[in-house]
């Protein structure tokens, strides 16, 4: 009789074993099946131990279950490769970037990004060269950028792809990149952001070669700089700046003329009256700069969201600077600075203007008027040091404000900028951005400087006629 019990009880325990089965098969099988027993086994799935690992990719690699669910699978491999480090996960990961269907590769580039493993940058590597999907290939492109991002230093935007996926691989990403063709506004502006980079390393390099005298070798690094991006403000700048001091005076100045970086103050027929109000007649016969770029971290240009307007002219020694900023509605701008130089102009909706009077690219001054005219100036002397925030000009600035726009007019005793005369002629740096806070975060610069505002070797030409 007792033995009978014995096998009964080895039987029905056999029978429940049978009927459970292991715990992550269900929790797929639940998964698979979707729902809210579905909901509850991604859960539990996101939590699981490495055991999980064998069944999960042999899940994944099921192409007859649902994508939804597939998809589901990569996140729940994924976060258990971030907590136990699994070799064997990771190469499940990899392994599903040739998936024919498009979402699970999308899936895997964007996980493989967020691991940041410099080992899968080959497989990122060929699975984009052989890509055709839009949606991947952005997310690829997604991924460089988030295992590059490490890459940026300081003041210094550009990516260096180079660190990422090995310099002697630069020039077969650079191809994927070119046979990258879409109507998508997102792939498109990732690709040219990739492209930009890789222009701007070149670049770099050319500037390396003028340091060392090799002025050919610059010259054609600048150009092959070009031949990738031939619309780049960036690069075009640079060549235009490079033919400038090189002794091809007019070529530069044409070059940086057509990329919009070339601002002409006219010798005006009579000062402006300063009231804030630019319908003075003196401004009539200033043209208006009117494209200014978004102030970011990147290599390609974005133009601002926010319109201005910008009017420069001199007579007698004296600068004149007159800007008007759009605004949905004024009532609100940040006006908070009221005294003068005490570091905190900058905070409000207001104007950052940057001159470099010898145009040597390294010592500037830079002004700043917020909407009610308060002032700030200092001069950056190059010298490692700091501004000086004791050097003071003689400005007068007057603003006005209506109900969809504010103004301002600035005047600027030429000579104050330590003894400086101006001729026809003369070419200074020069950079402007309209700073706005109440309406929109946005600084928003005549002269891109690609993520920091101050890089003299980046301002724009300004030209005394």
């Amino acid at each position: 009789m007792r033995i009978s019990y014995l096998i009964a009880s080895l039987a029905a325990l056999i029978a429940l074993i049978t009927s459970c089965g292991d715990p992550v098969d269900r929790q797929i099988d639940d998964l698979i099946a979707g729902g809210e027993k579905g909901e509850s086994a991604k859960i539990s799935l996101n939590l699981a131990k490495g055991t999980a690992i064998v069944p999960l990719i042999e899940a994944l690699r099921n192409r007859e279950h649902p994508v939804r669910a597939r998809v589901d699978l990569v996140d729940a491999l994924y976060r258990l490769h971030l907590r136990e480090k699994s070799a064997a996960a990771f190469a499940g990961l990899v392994e599903g970037l040739e998936d024919p269907e498009p979402r699970i590769r999308a899936a895997i580039a964007q996980a493989v990004g967020n691991i940041g493993e410099r080992k899968a940058t080959s497989h990122l590597l060929a699975t984009l060269e052989k890509e055709t999907h839009p949606t991947v290939q952005l997310e690829i492109l997604k991924t460089f950028e988030m295992m590059s991002l490490e890459t940026i230093t300081g003041s210094n935007p550009t990516i260096d792809l180079g660190i990422v996926i090995g310099e002697d691989q630069v020039p077969r990403f650079t191809q994927a990149l070119q046979t990258i063709d879409s109507a998508s506004d997102s792939l498109e502006a990732a690709k040219q952001e990739w492209l930009e980079n890789i222009a701007e390393t070149m670049a770099l390099q050319a500037r390396k070669s003028v340091l060392t005298g090799h002025l050919d070798e610059a010259e054609q690094g600048l150009k092959d700089a070009l031949a990738l991006v031939p619309d780049s403000h960036n690069i075009n700048f640079q060549l235009g700046k490079f033919y400038y001091q090189n002794g091809r005076t007019e070529e530069g100045l044409d070059i940086v003329a057509r990329v919009g970086l070339l601002a002409e103050v006219k010798l005006l027929s009579q000062a402006p009256t300063l009231d804030g109000d630019l319908d003075d007649p003196a401004w009539e016969t200033a043209a208006p700069l009117t494209d200014f770029y978004q102030l970011l971290q990147r290599m390609n240009t974005y133009p601002a969201v926010g319109q201005s307007e910008v009017y420069l002219g001199y007579i007698d020694q004296m600068l004149y600077i007159g800007v008007k900023g759009y605004e949905p509605r004024t009532d609100n701008l940040r006006a908070e600075a009221t005294q003068r130089d005490a570091g905190d102009v900058w905070r409000d909706d207001c104007i950052e203007i940057y001159i470099d009077t010898n145009h040597d690219s390294r010592t500037y001054y830079q002004l700043i008027i917020n909407n009610i005219g308060t002032l700030e100036d200092r001069h950056n002397s190059g010298s490692g040091s700091g501004p000086e925030l004791d050097w003071n000009a003689r400005l007068e600035a007057e603003t006005l404000i209506t109900e969809d726009f504010w103004s301002m007019e600035l005047a600027v005793p030429i000579a104050d900028f330590h003894n400086t005369r101006v001729e026809p002629d003369d070419v200074w740096g020069f950079n402007i951005a309209q700073v706005r806070i109440a309406n929109s975060s946005e600084s928003a610069q005549w002269a891109p400087t690609y993520g920091w505002s101050q890089q003299p070797d980046r301002f724009g030409f300004l030209v005394f006629k």
